[in-house]
Formats: structure tokens, C-alpha cells, sequence
């Protein structure tokens, strides 16, 4: 990283690659191997549905499995949502003979793809809805998060904090004001 911190990818895949929703990751610098990165971004390949359809329980669980590889972090090393680059059908990351993410043509197969969205991240103009959900121009998960309105965005994320503290929905809305913490203990 340009700002001094080095991260083996290897570590953050293994947790990313636990998550039931996620067939293979793969963590990369914005700079892919040719220089030092300023950021930290995640390539997904995600398990669809049977009509290759991609859902809300996936979106929640590849969300809060990105939050726990976020843990242990720094800051500069921590994978923003908005620079997770979600596979289209079809994409896969490549594998060496070994079956290893072959890295030296992450950037010719995706560098692209991501290159768009984080151009786009960096964009104020750019909506939320946009930035946080829409992976690439022809997404799946783009166009399936583009009909997604602010109340089924709230309910995802209230639905993660939820299972994240261990608390029921009842319990954090009756407490608005309360901090984390203080909702736990209740």
C-alpha cells in the first residue's frame, strides 16, 4: 500500500471464501501488482440461486462476512462495499494449475471492471444506491440493486446489525437512541 501497510490477500480470502454465499474471492490492490495501492478492493464470485439470480440473504451474508474480514484491519487496509466487485454470470476468477487465484491476470480479465467502479465511488454525483450496490454496467447484482428503493436498503442493513449484535429487530427499534452497547445489554 502507498500509505505503508502491506496485507497477505491470502488471509482475507480465506475468510471471504468461508461465506456460504461466496464460491471464490479474491482481495487485490487498485493497482493490481504494477505499483503500490491506495486501496483495498475484493473480487466475488458469488453462489447463485438455481435461476442464477443473486438474493437479498446472499447480499446480507457477503456483507457482514466482509465487515468481520474488516475487523482486524487498519483503516487503509479495511474493503470499502463500494470497491467489492461482484462477478456477472458467466465471470469467474482465474485459477493457476495449483488452483490459486492466478493474480497476473486479475487485472486483464477485471481491471476494467473495477477500474469503473471506483471511478464511479469516487464520483459525489453518484447515488448511493449506485455506488454501494452496482458492481459493473451489466451486473446482475446491478440491475437487481437499481429496482432496490431506501426501505428495503434499511431493511437490509437493520436485518445485519440485528444478527450482528445478537438482538432482536423489536429491540433496536424501541431504543433509537441507544448506543450499540447499550442495545446489547437490554
Amino acid at each position: 500500500m502507498s500509505s505503508g501497510e502491506s496485507l497477505d490477500p491470502r488471509v482475507i480470502e480465506a475468510i471471504l471464501n468461508q461465506c456460504p454465499s461466496v464460491a471464490r474471492s479474491c482481495v487485490v490492490g487498485n493497482n493490481f501488482l504494477r505499483t503500490s495501492s491506495q486501496v483495498v478492493c475484493a473480487i466475488i464470485d458469488p453462489v447463485r440461486d438455481e435461476n442464477s439470480s443473486f438474493s437479498d440473504s446472499r447480499l446480507a451474508e457477503i456483507i457482514r462476512t466482509i465487515a468481520v474480514a474488516n475487523r482486524g484491519l487498519a483503516p487503509p487496509l479495511r474493503i470499502s462495499w463500494s470497491r467489492v466487485l461482484i462477478l456477472n454470470v458467466g465471470q469467474q476468477i482465474p485459477l493457476t494449475r495449483k488452483g490459486a487465484v492466478f493474480r497476473k491476470k486479475l487485472e486483464e480479465i477485471f481491471g476494467e471492471q473495477l477500474s469503473n467502479l471506483l471511478n464511479r465511488s469516487d464520483d459525489p454525483r453518484v447515488s448511493v444506491k449506485t455506488t454501494t450496490l452496482a458492481p459493473g454496467p451489466a451486473s446482475t447484482v446491478g440491475k437487481y440493486a437499481s429496482g432496490l428503493n431506501k426501505d428495503q436498503i434499511a431493511s437490509i442493513i437493520v436485518n445485519i446489525v440485528v444478527d450482528a449484535l445478537g438482538i432482536t429487530a423489536e429491540t433496536l427499534e424501541n431504543n433509537p437512541d441507544a448506543t450499540f452497547a447499550e442495545v446489547c445489554q437490554v
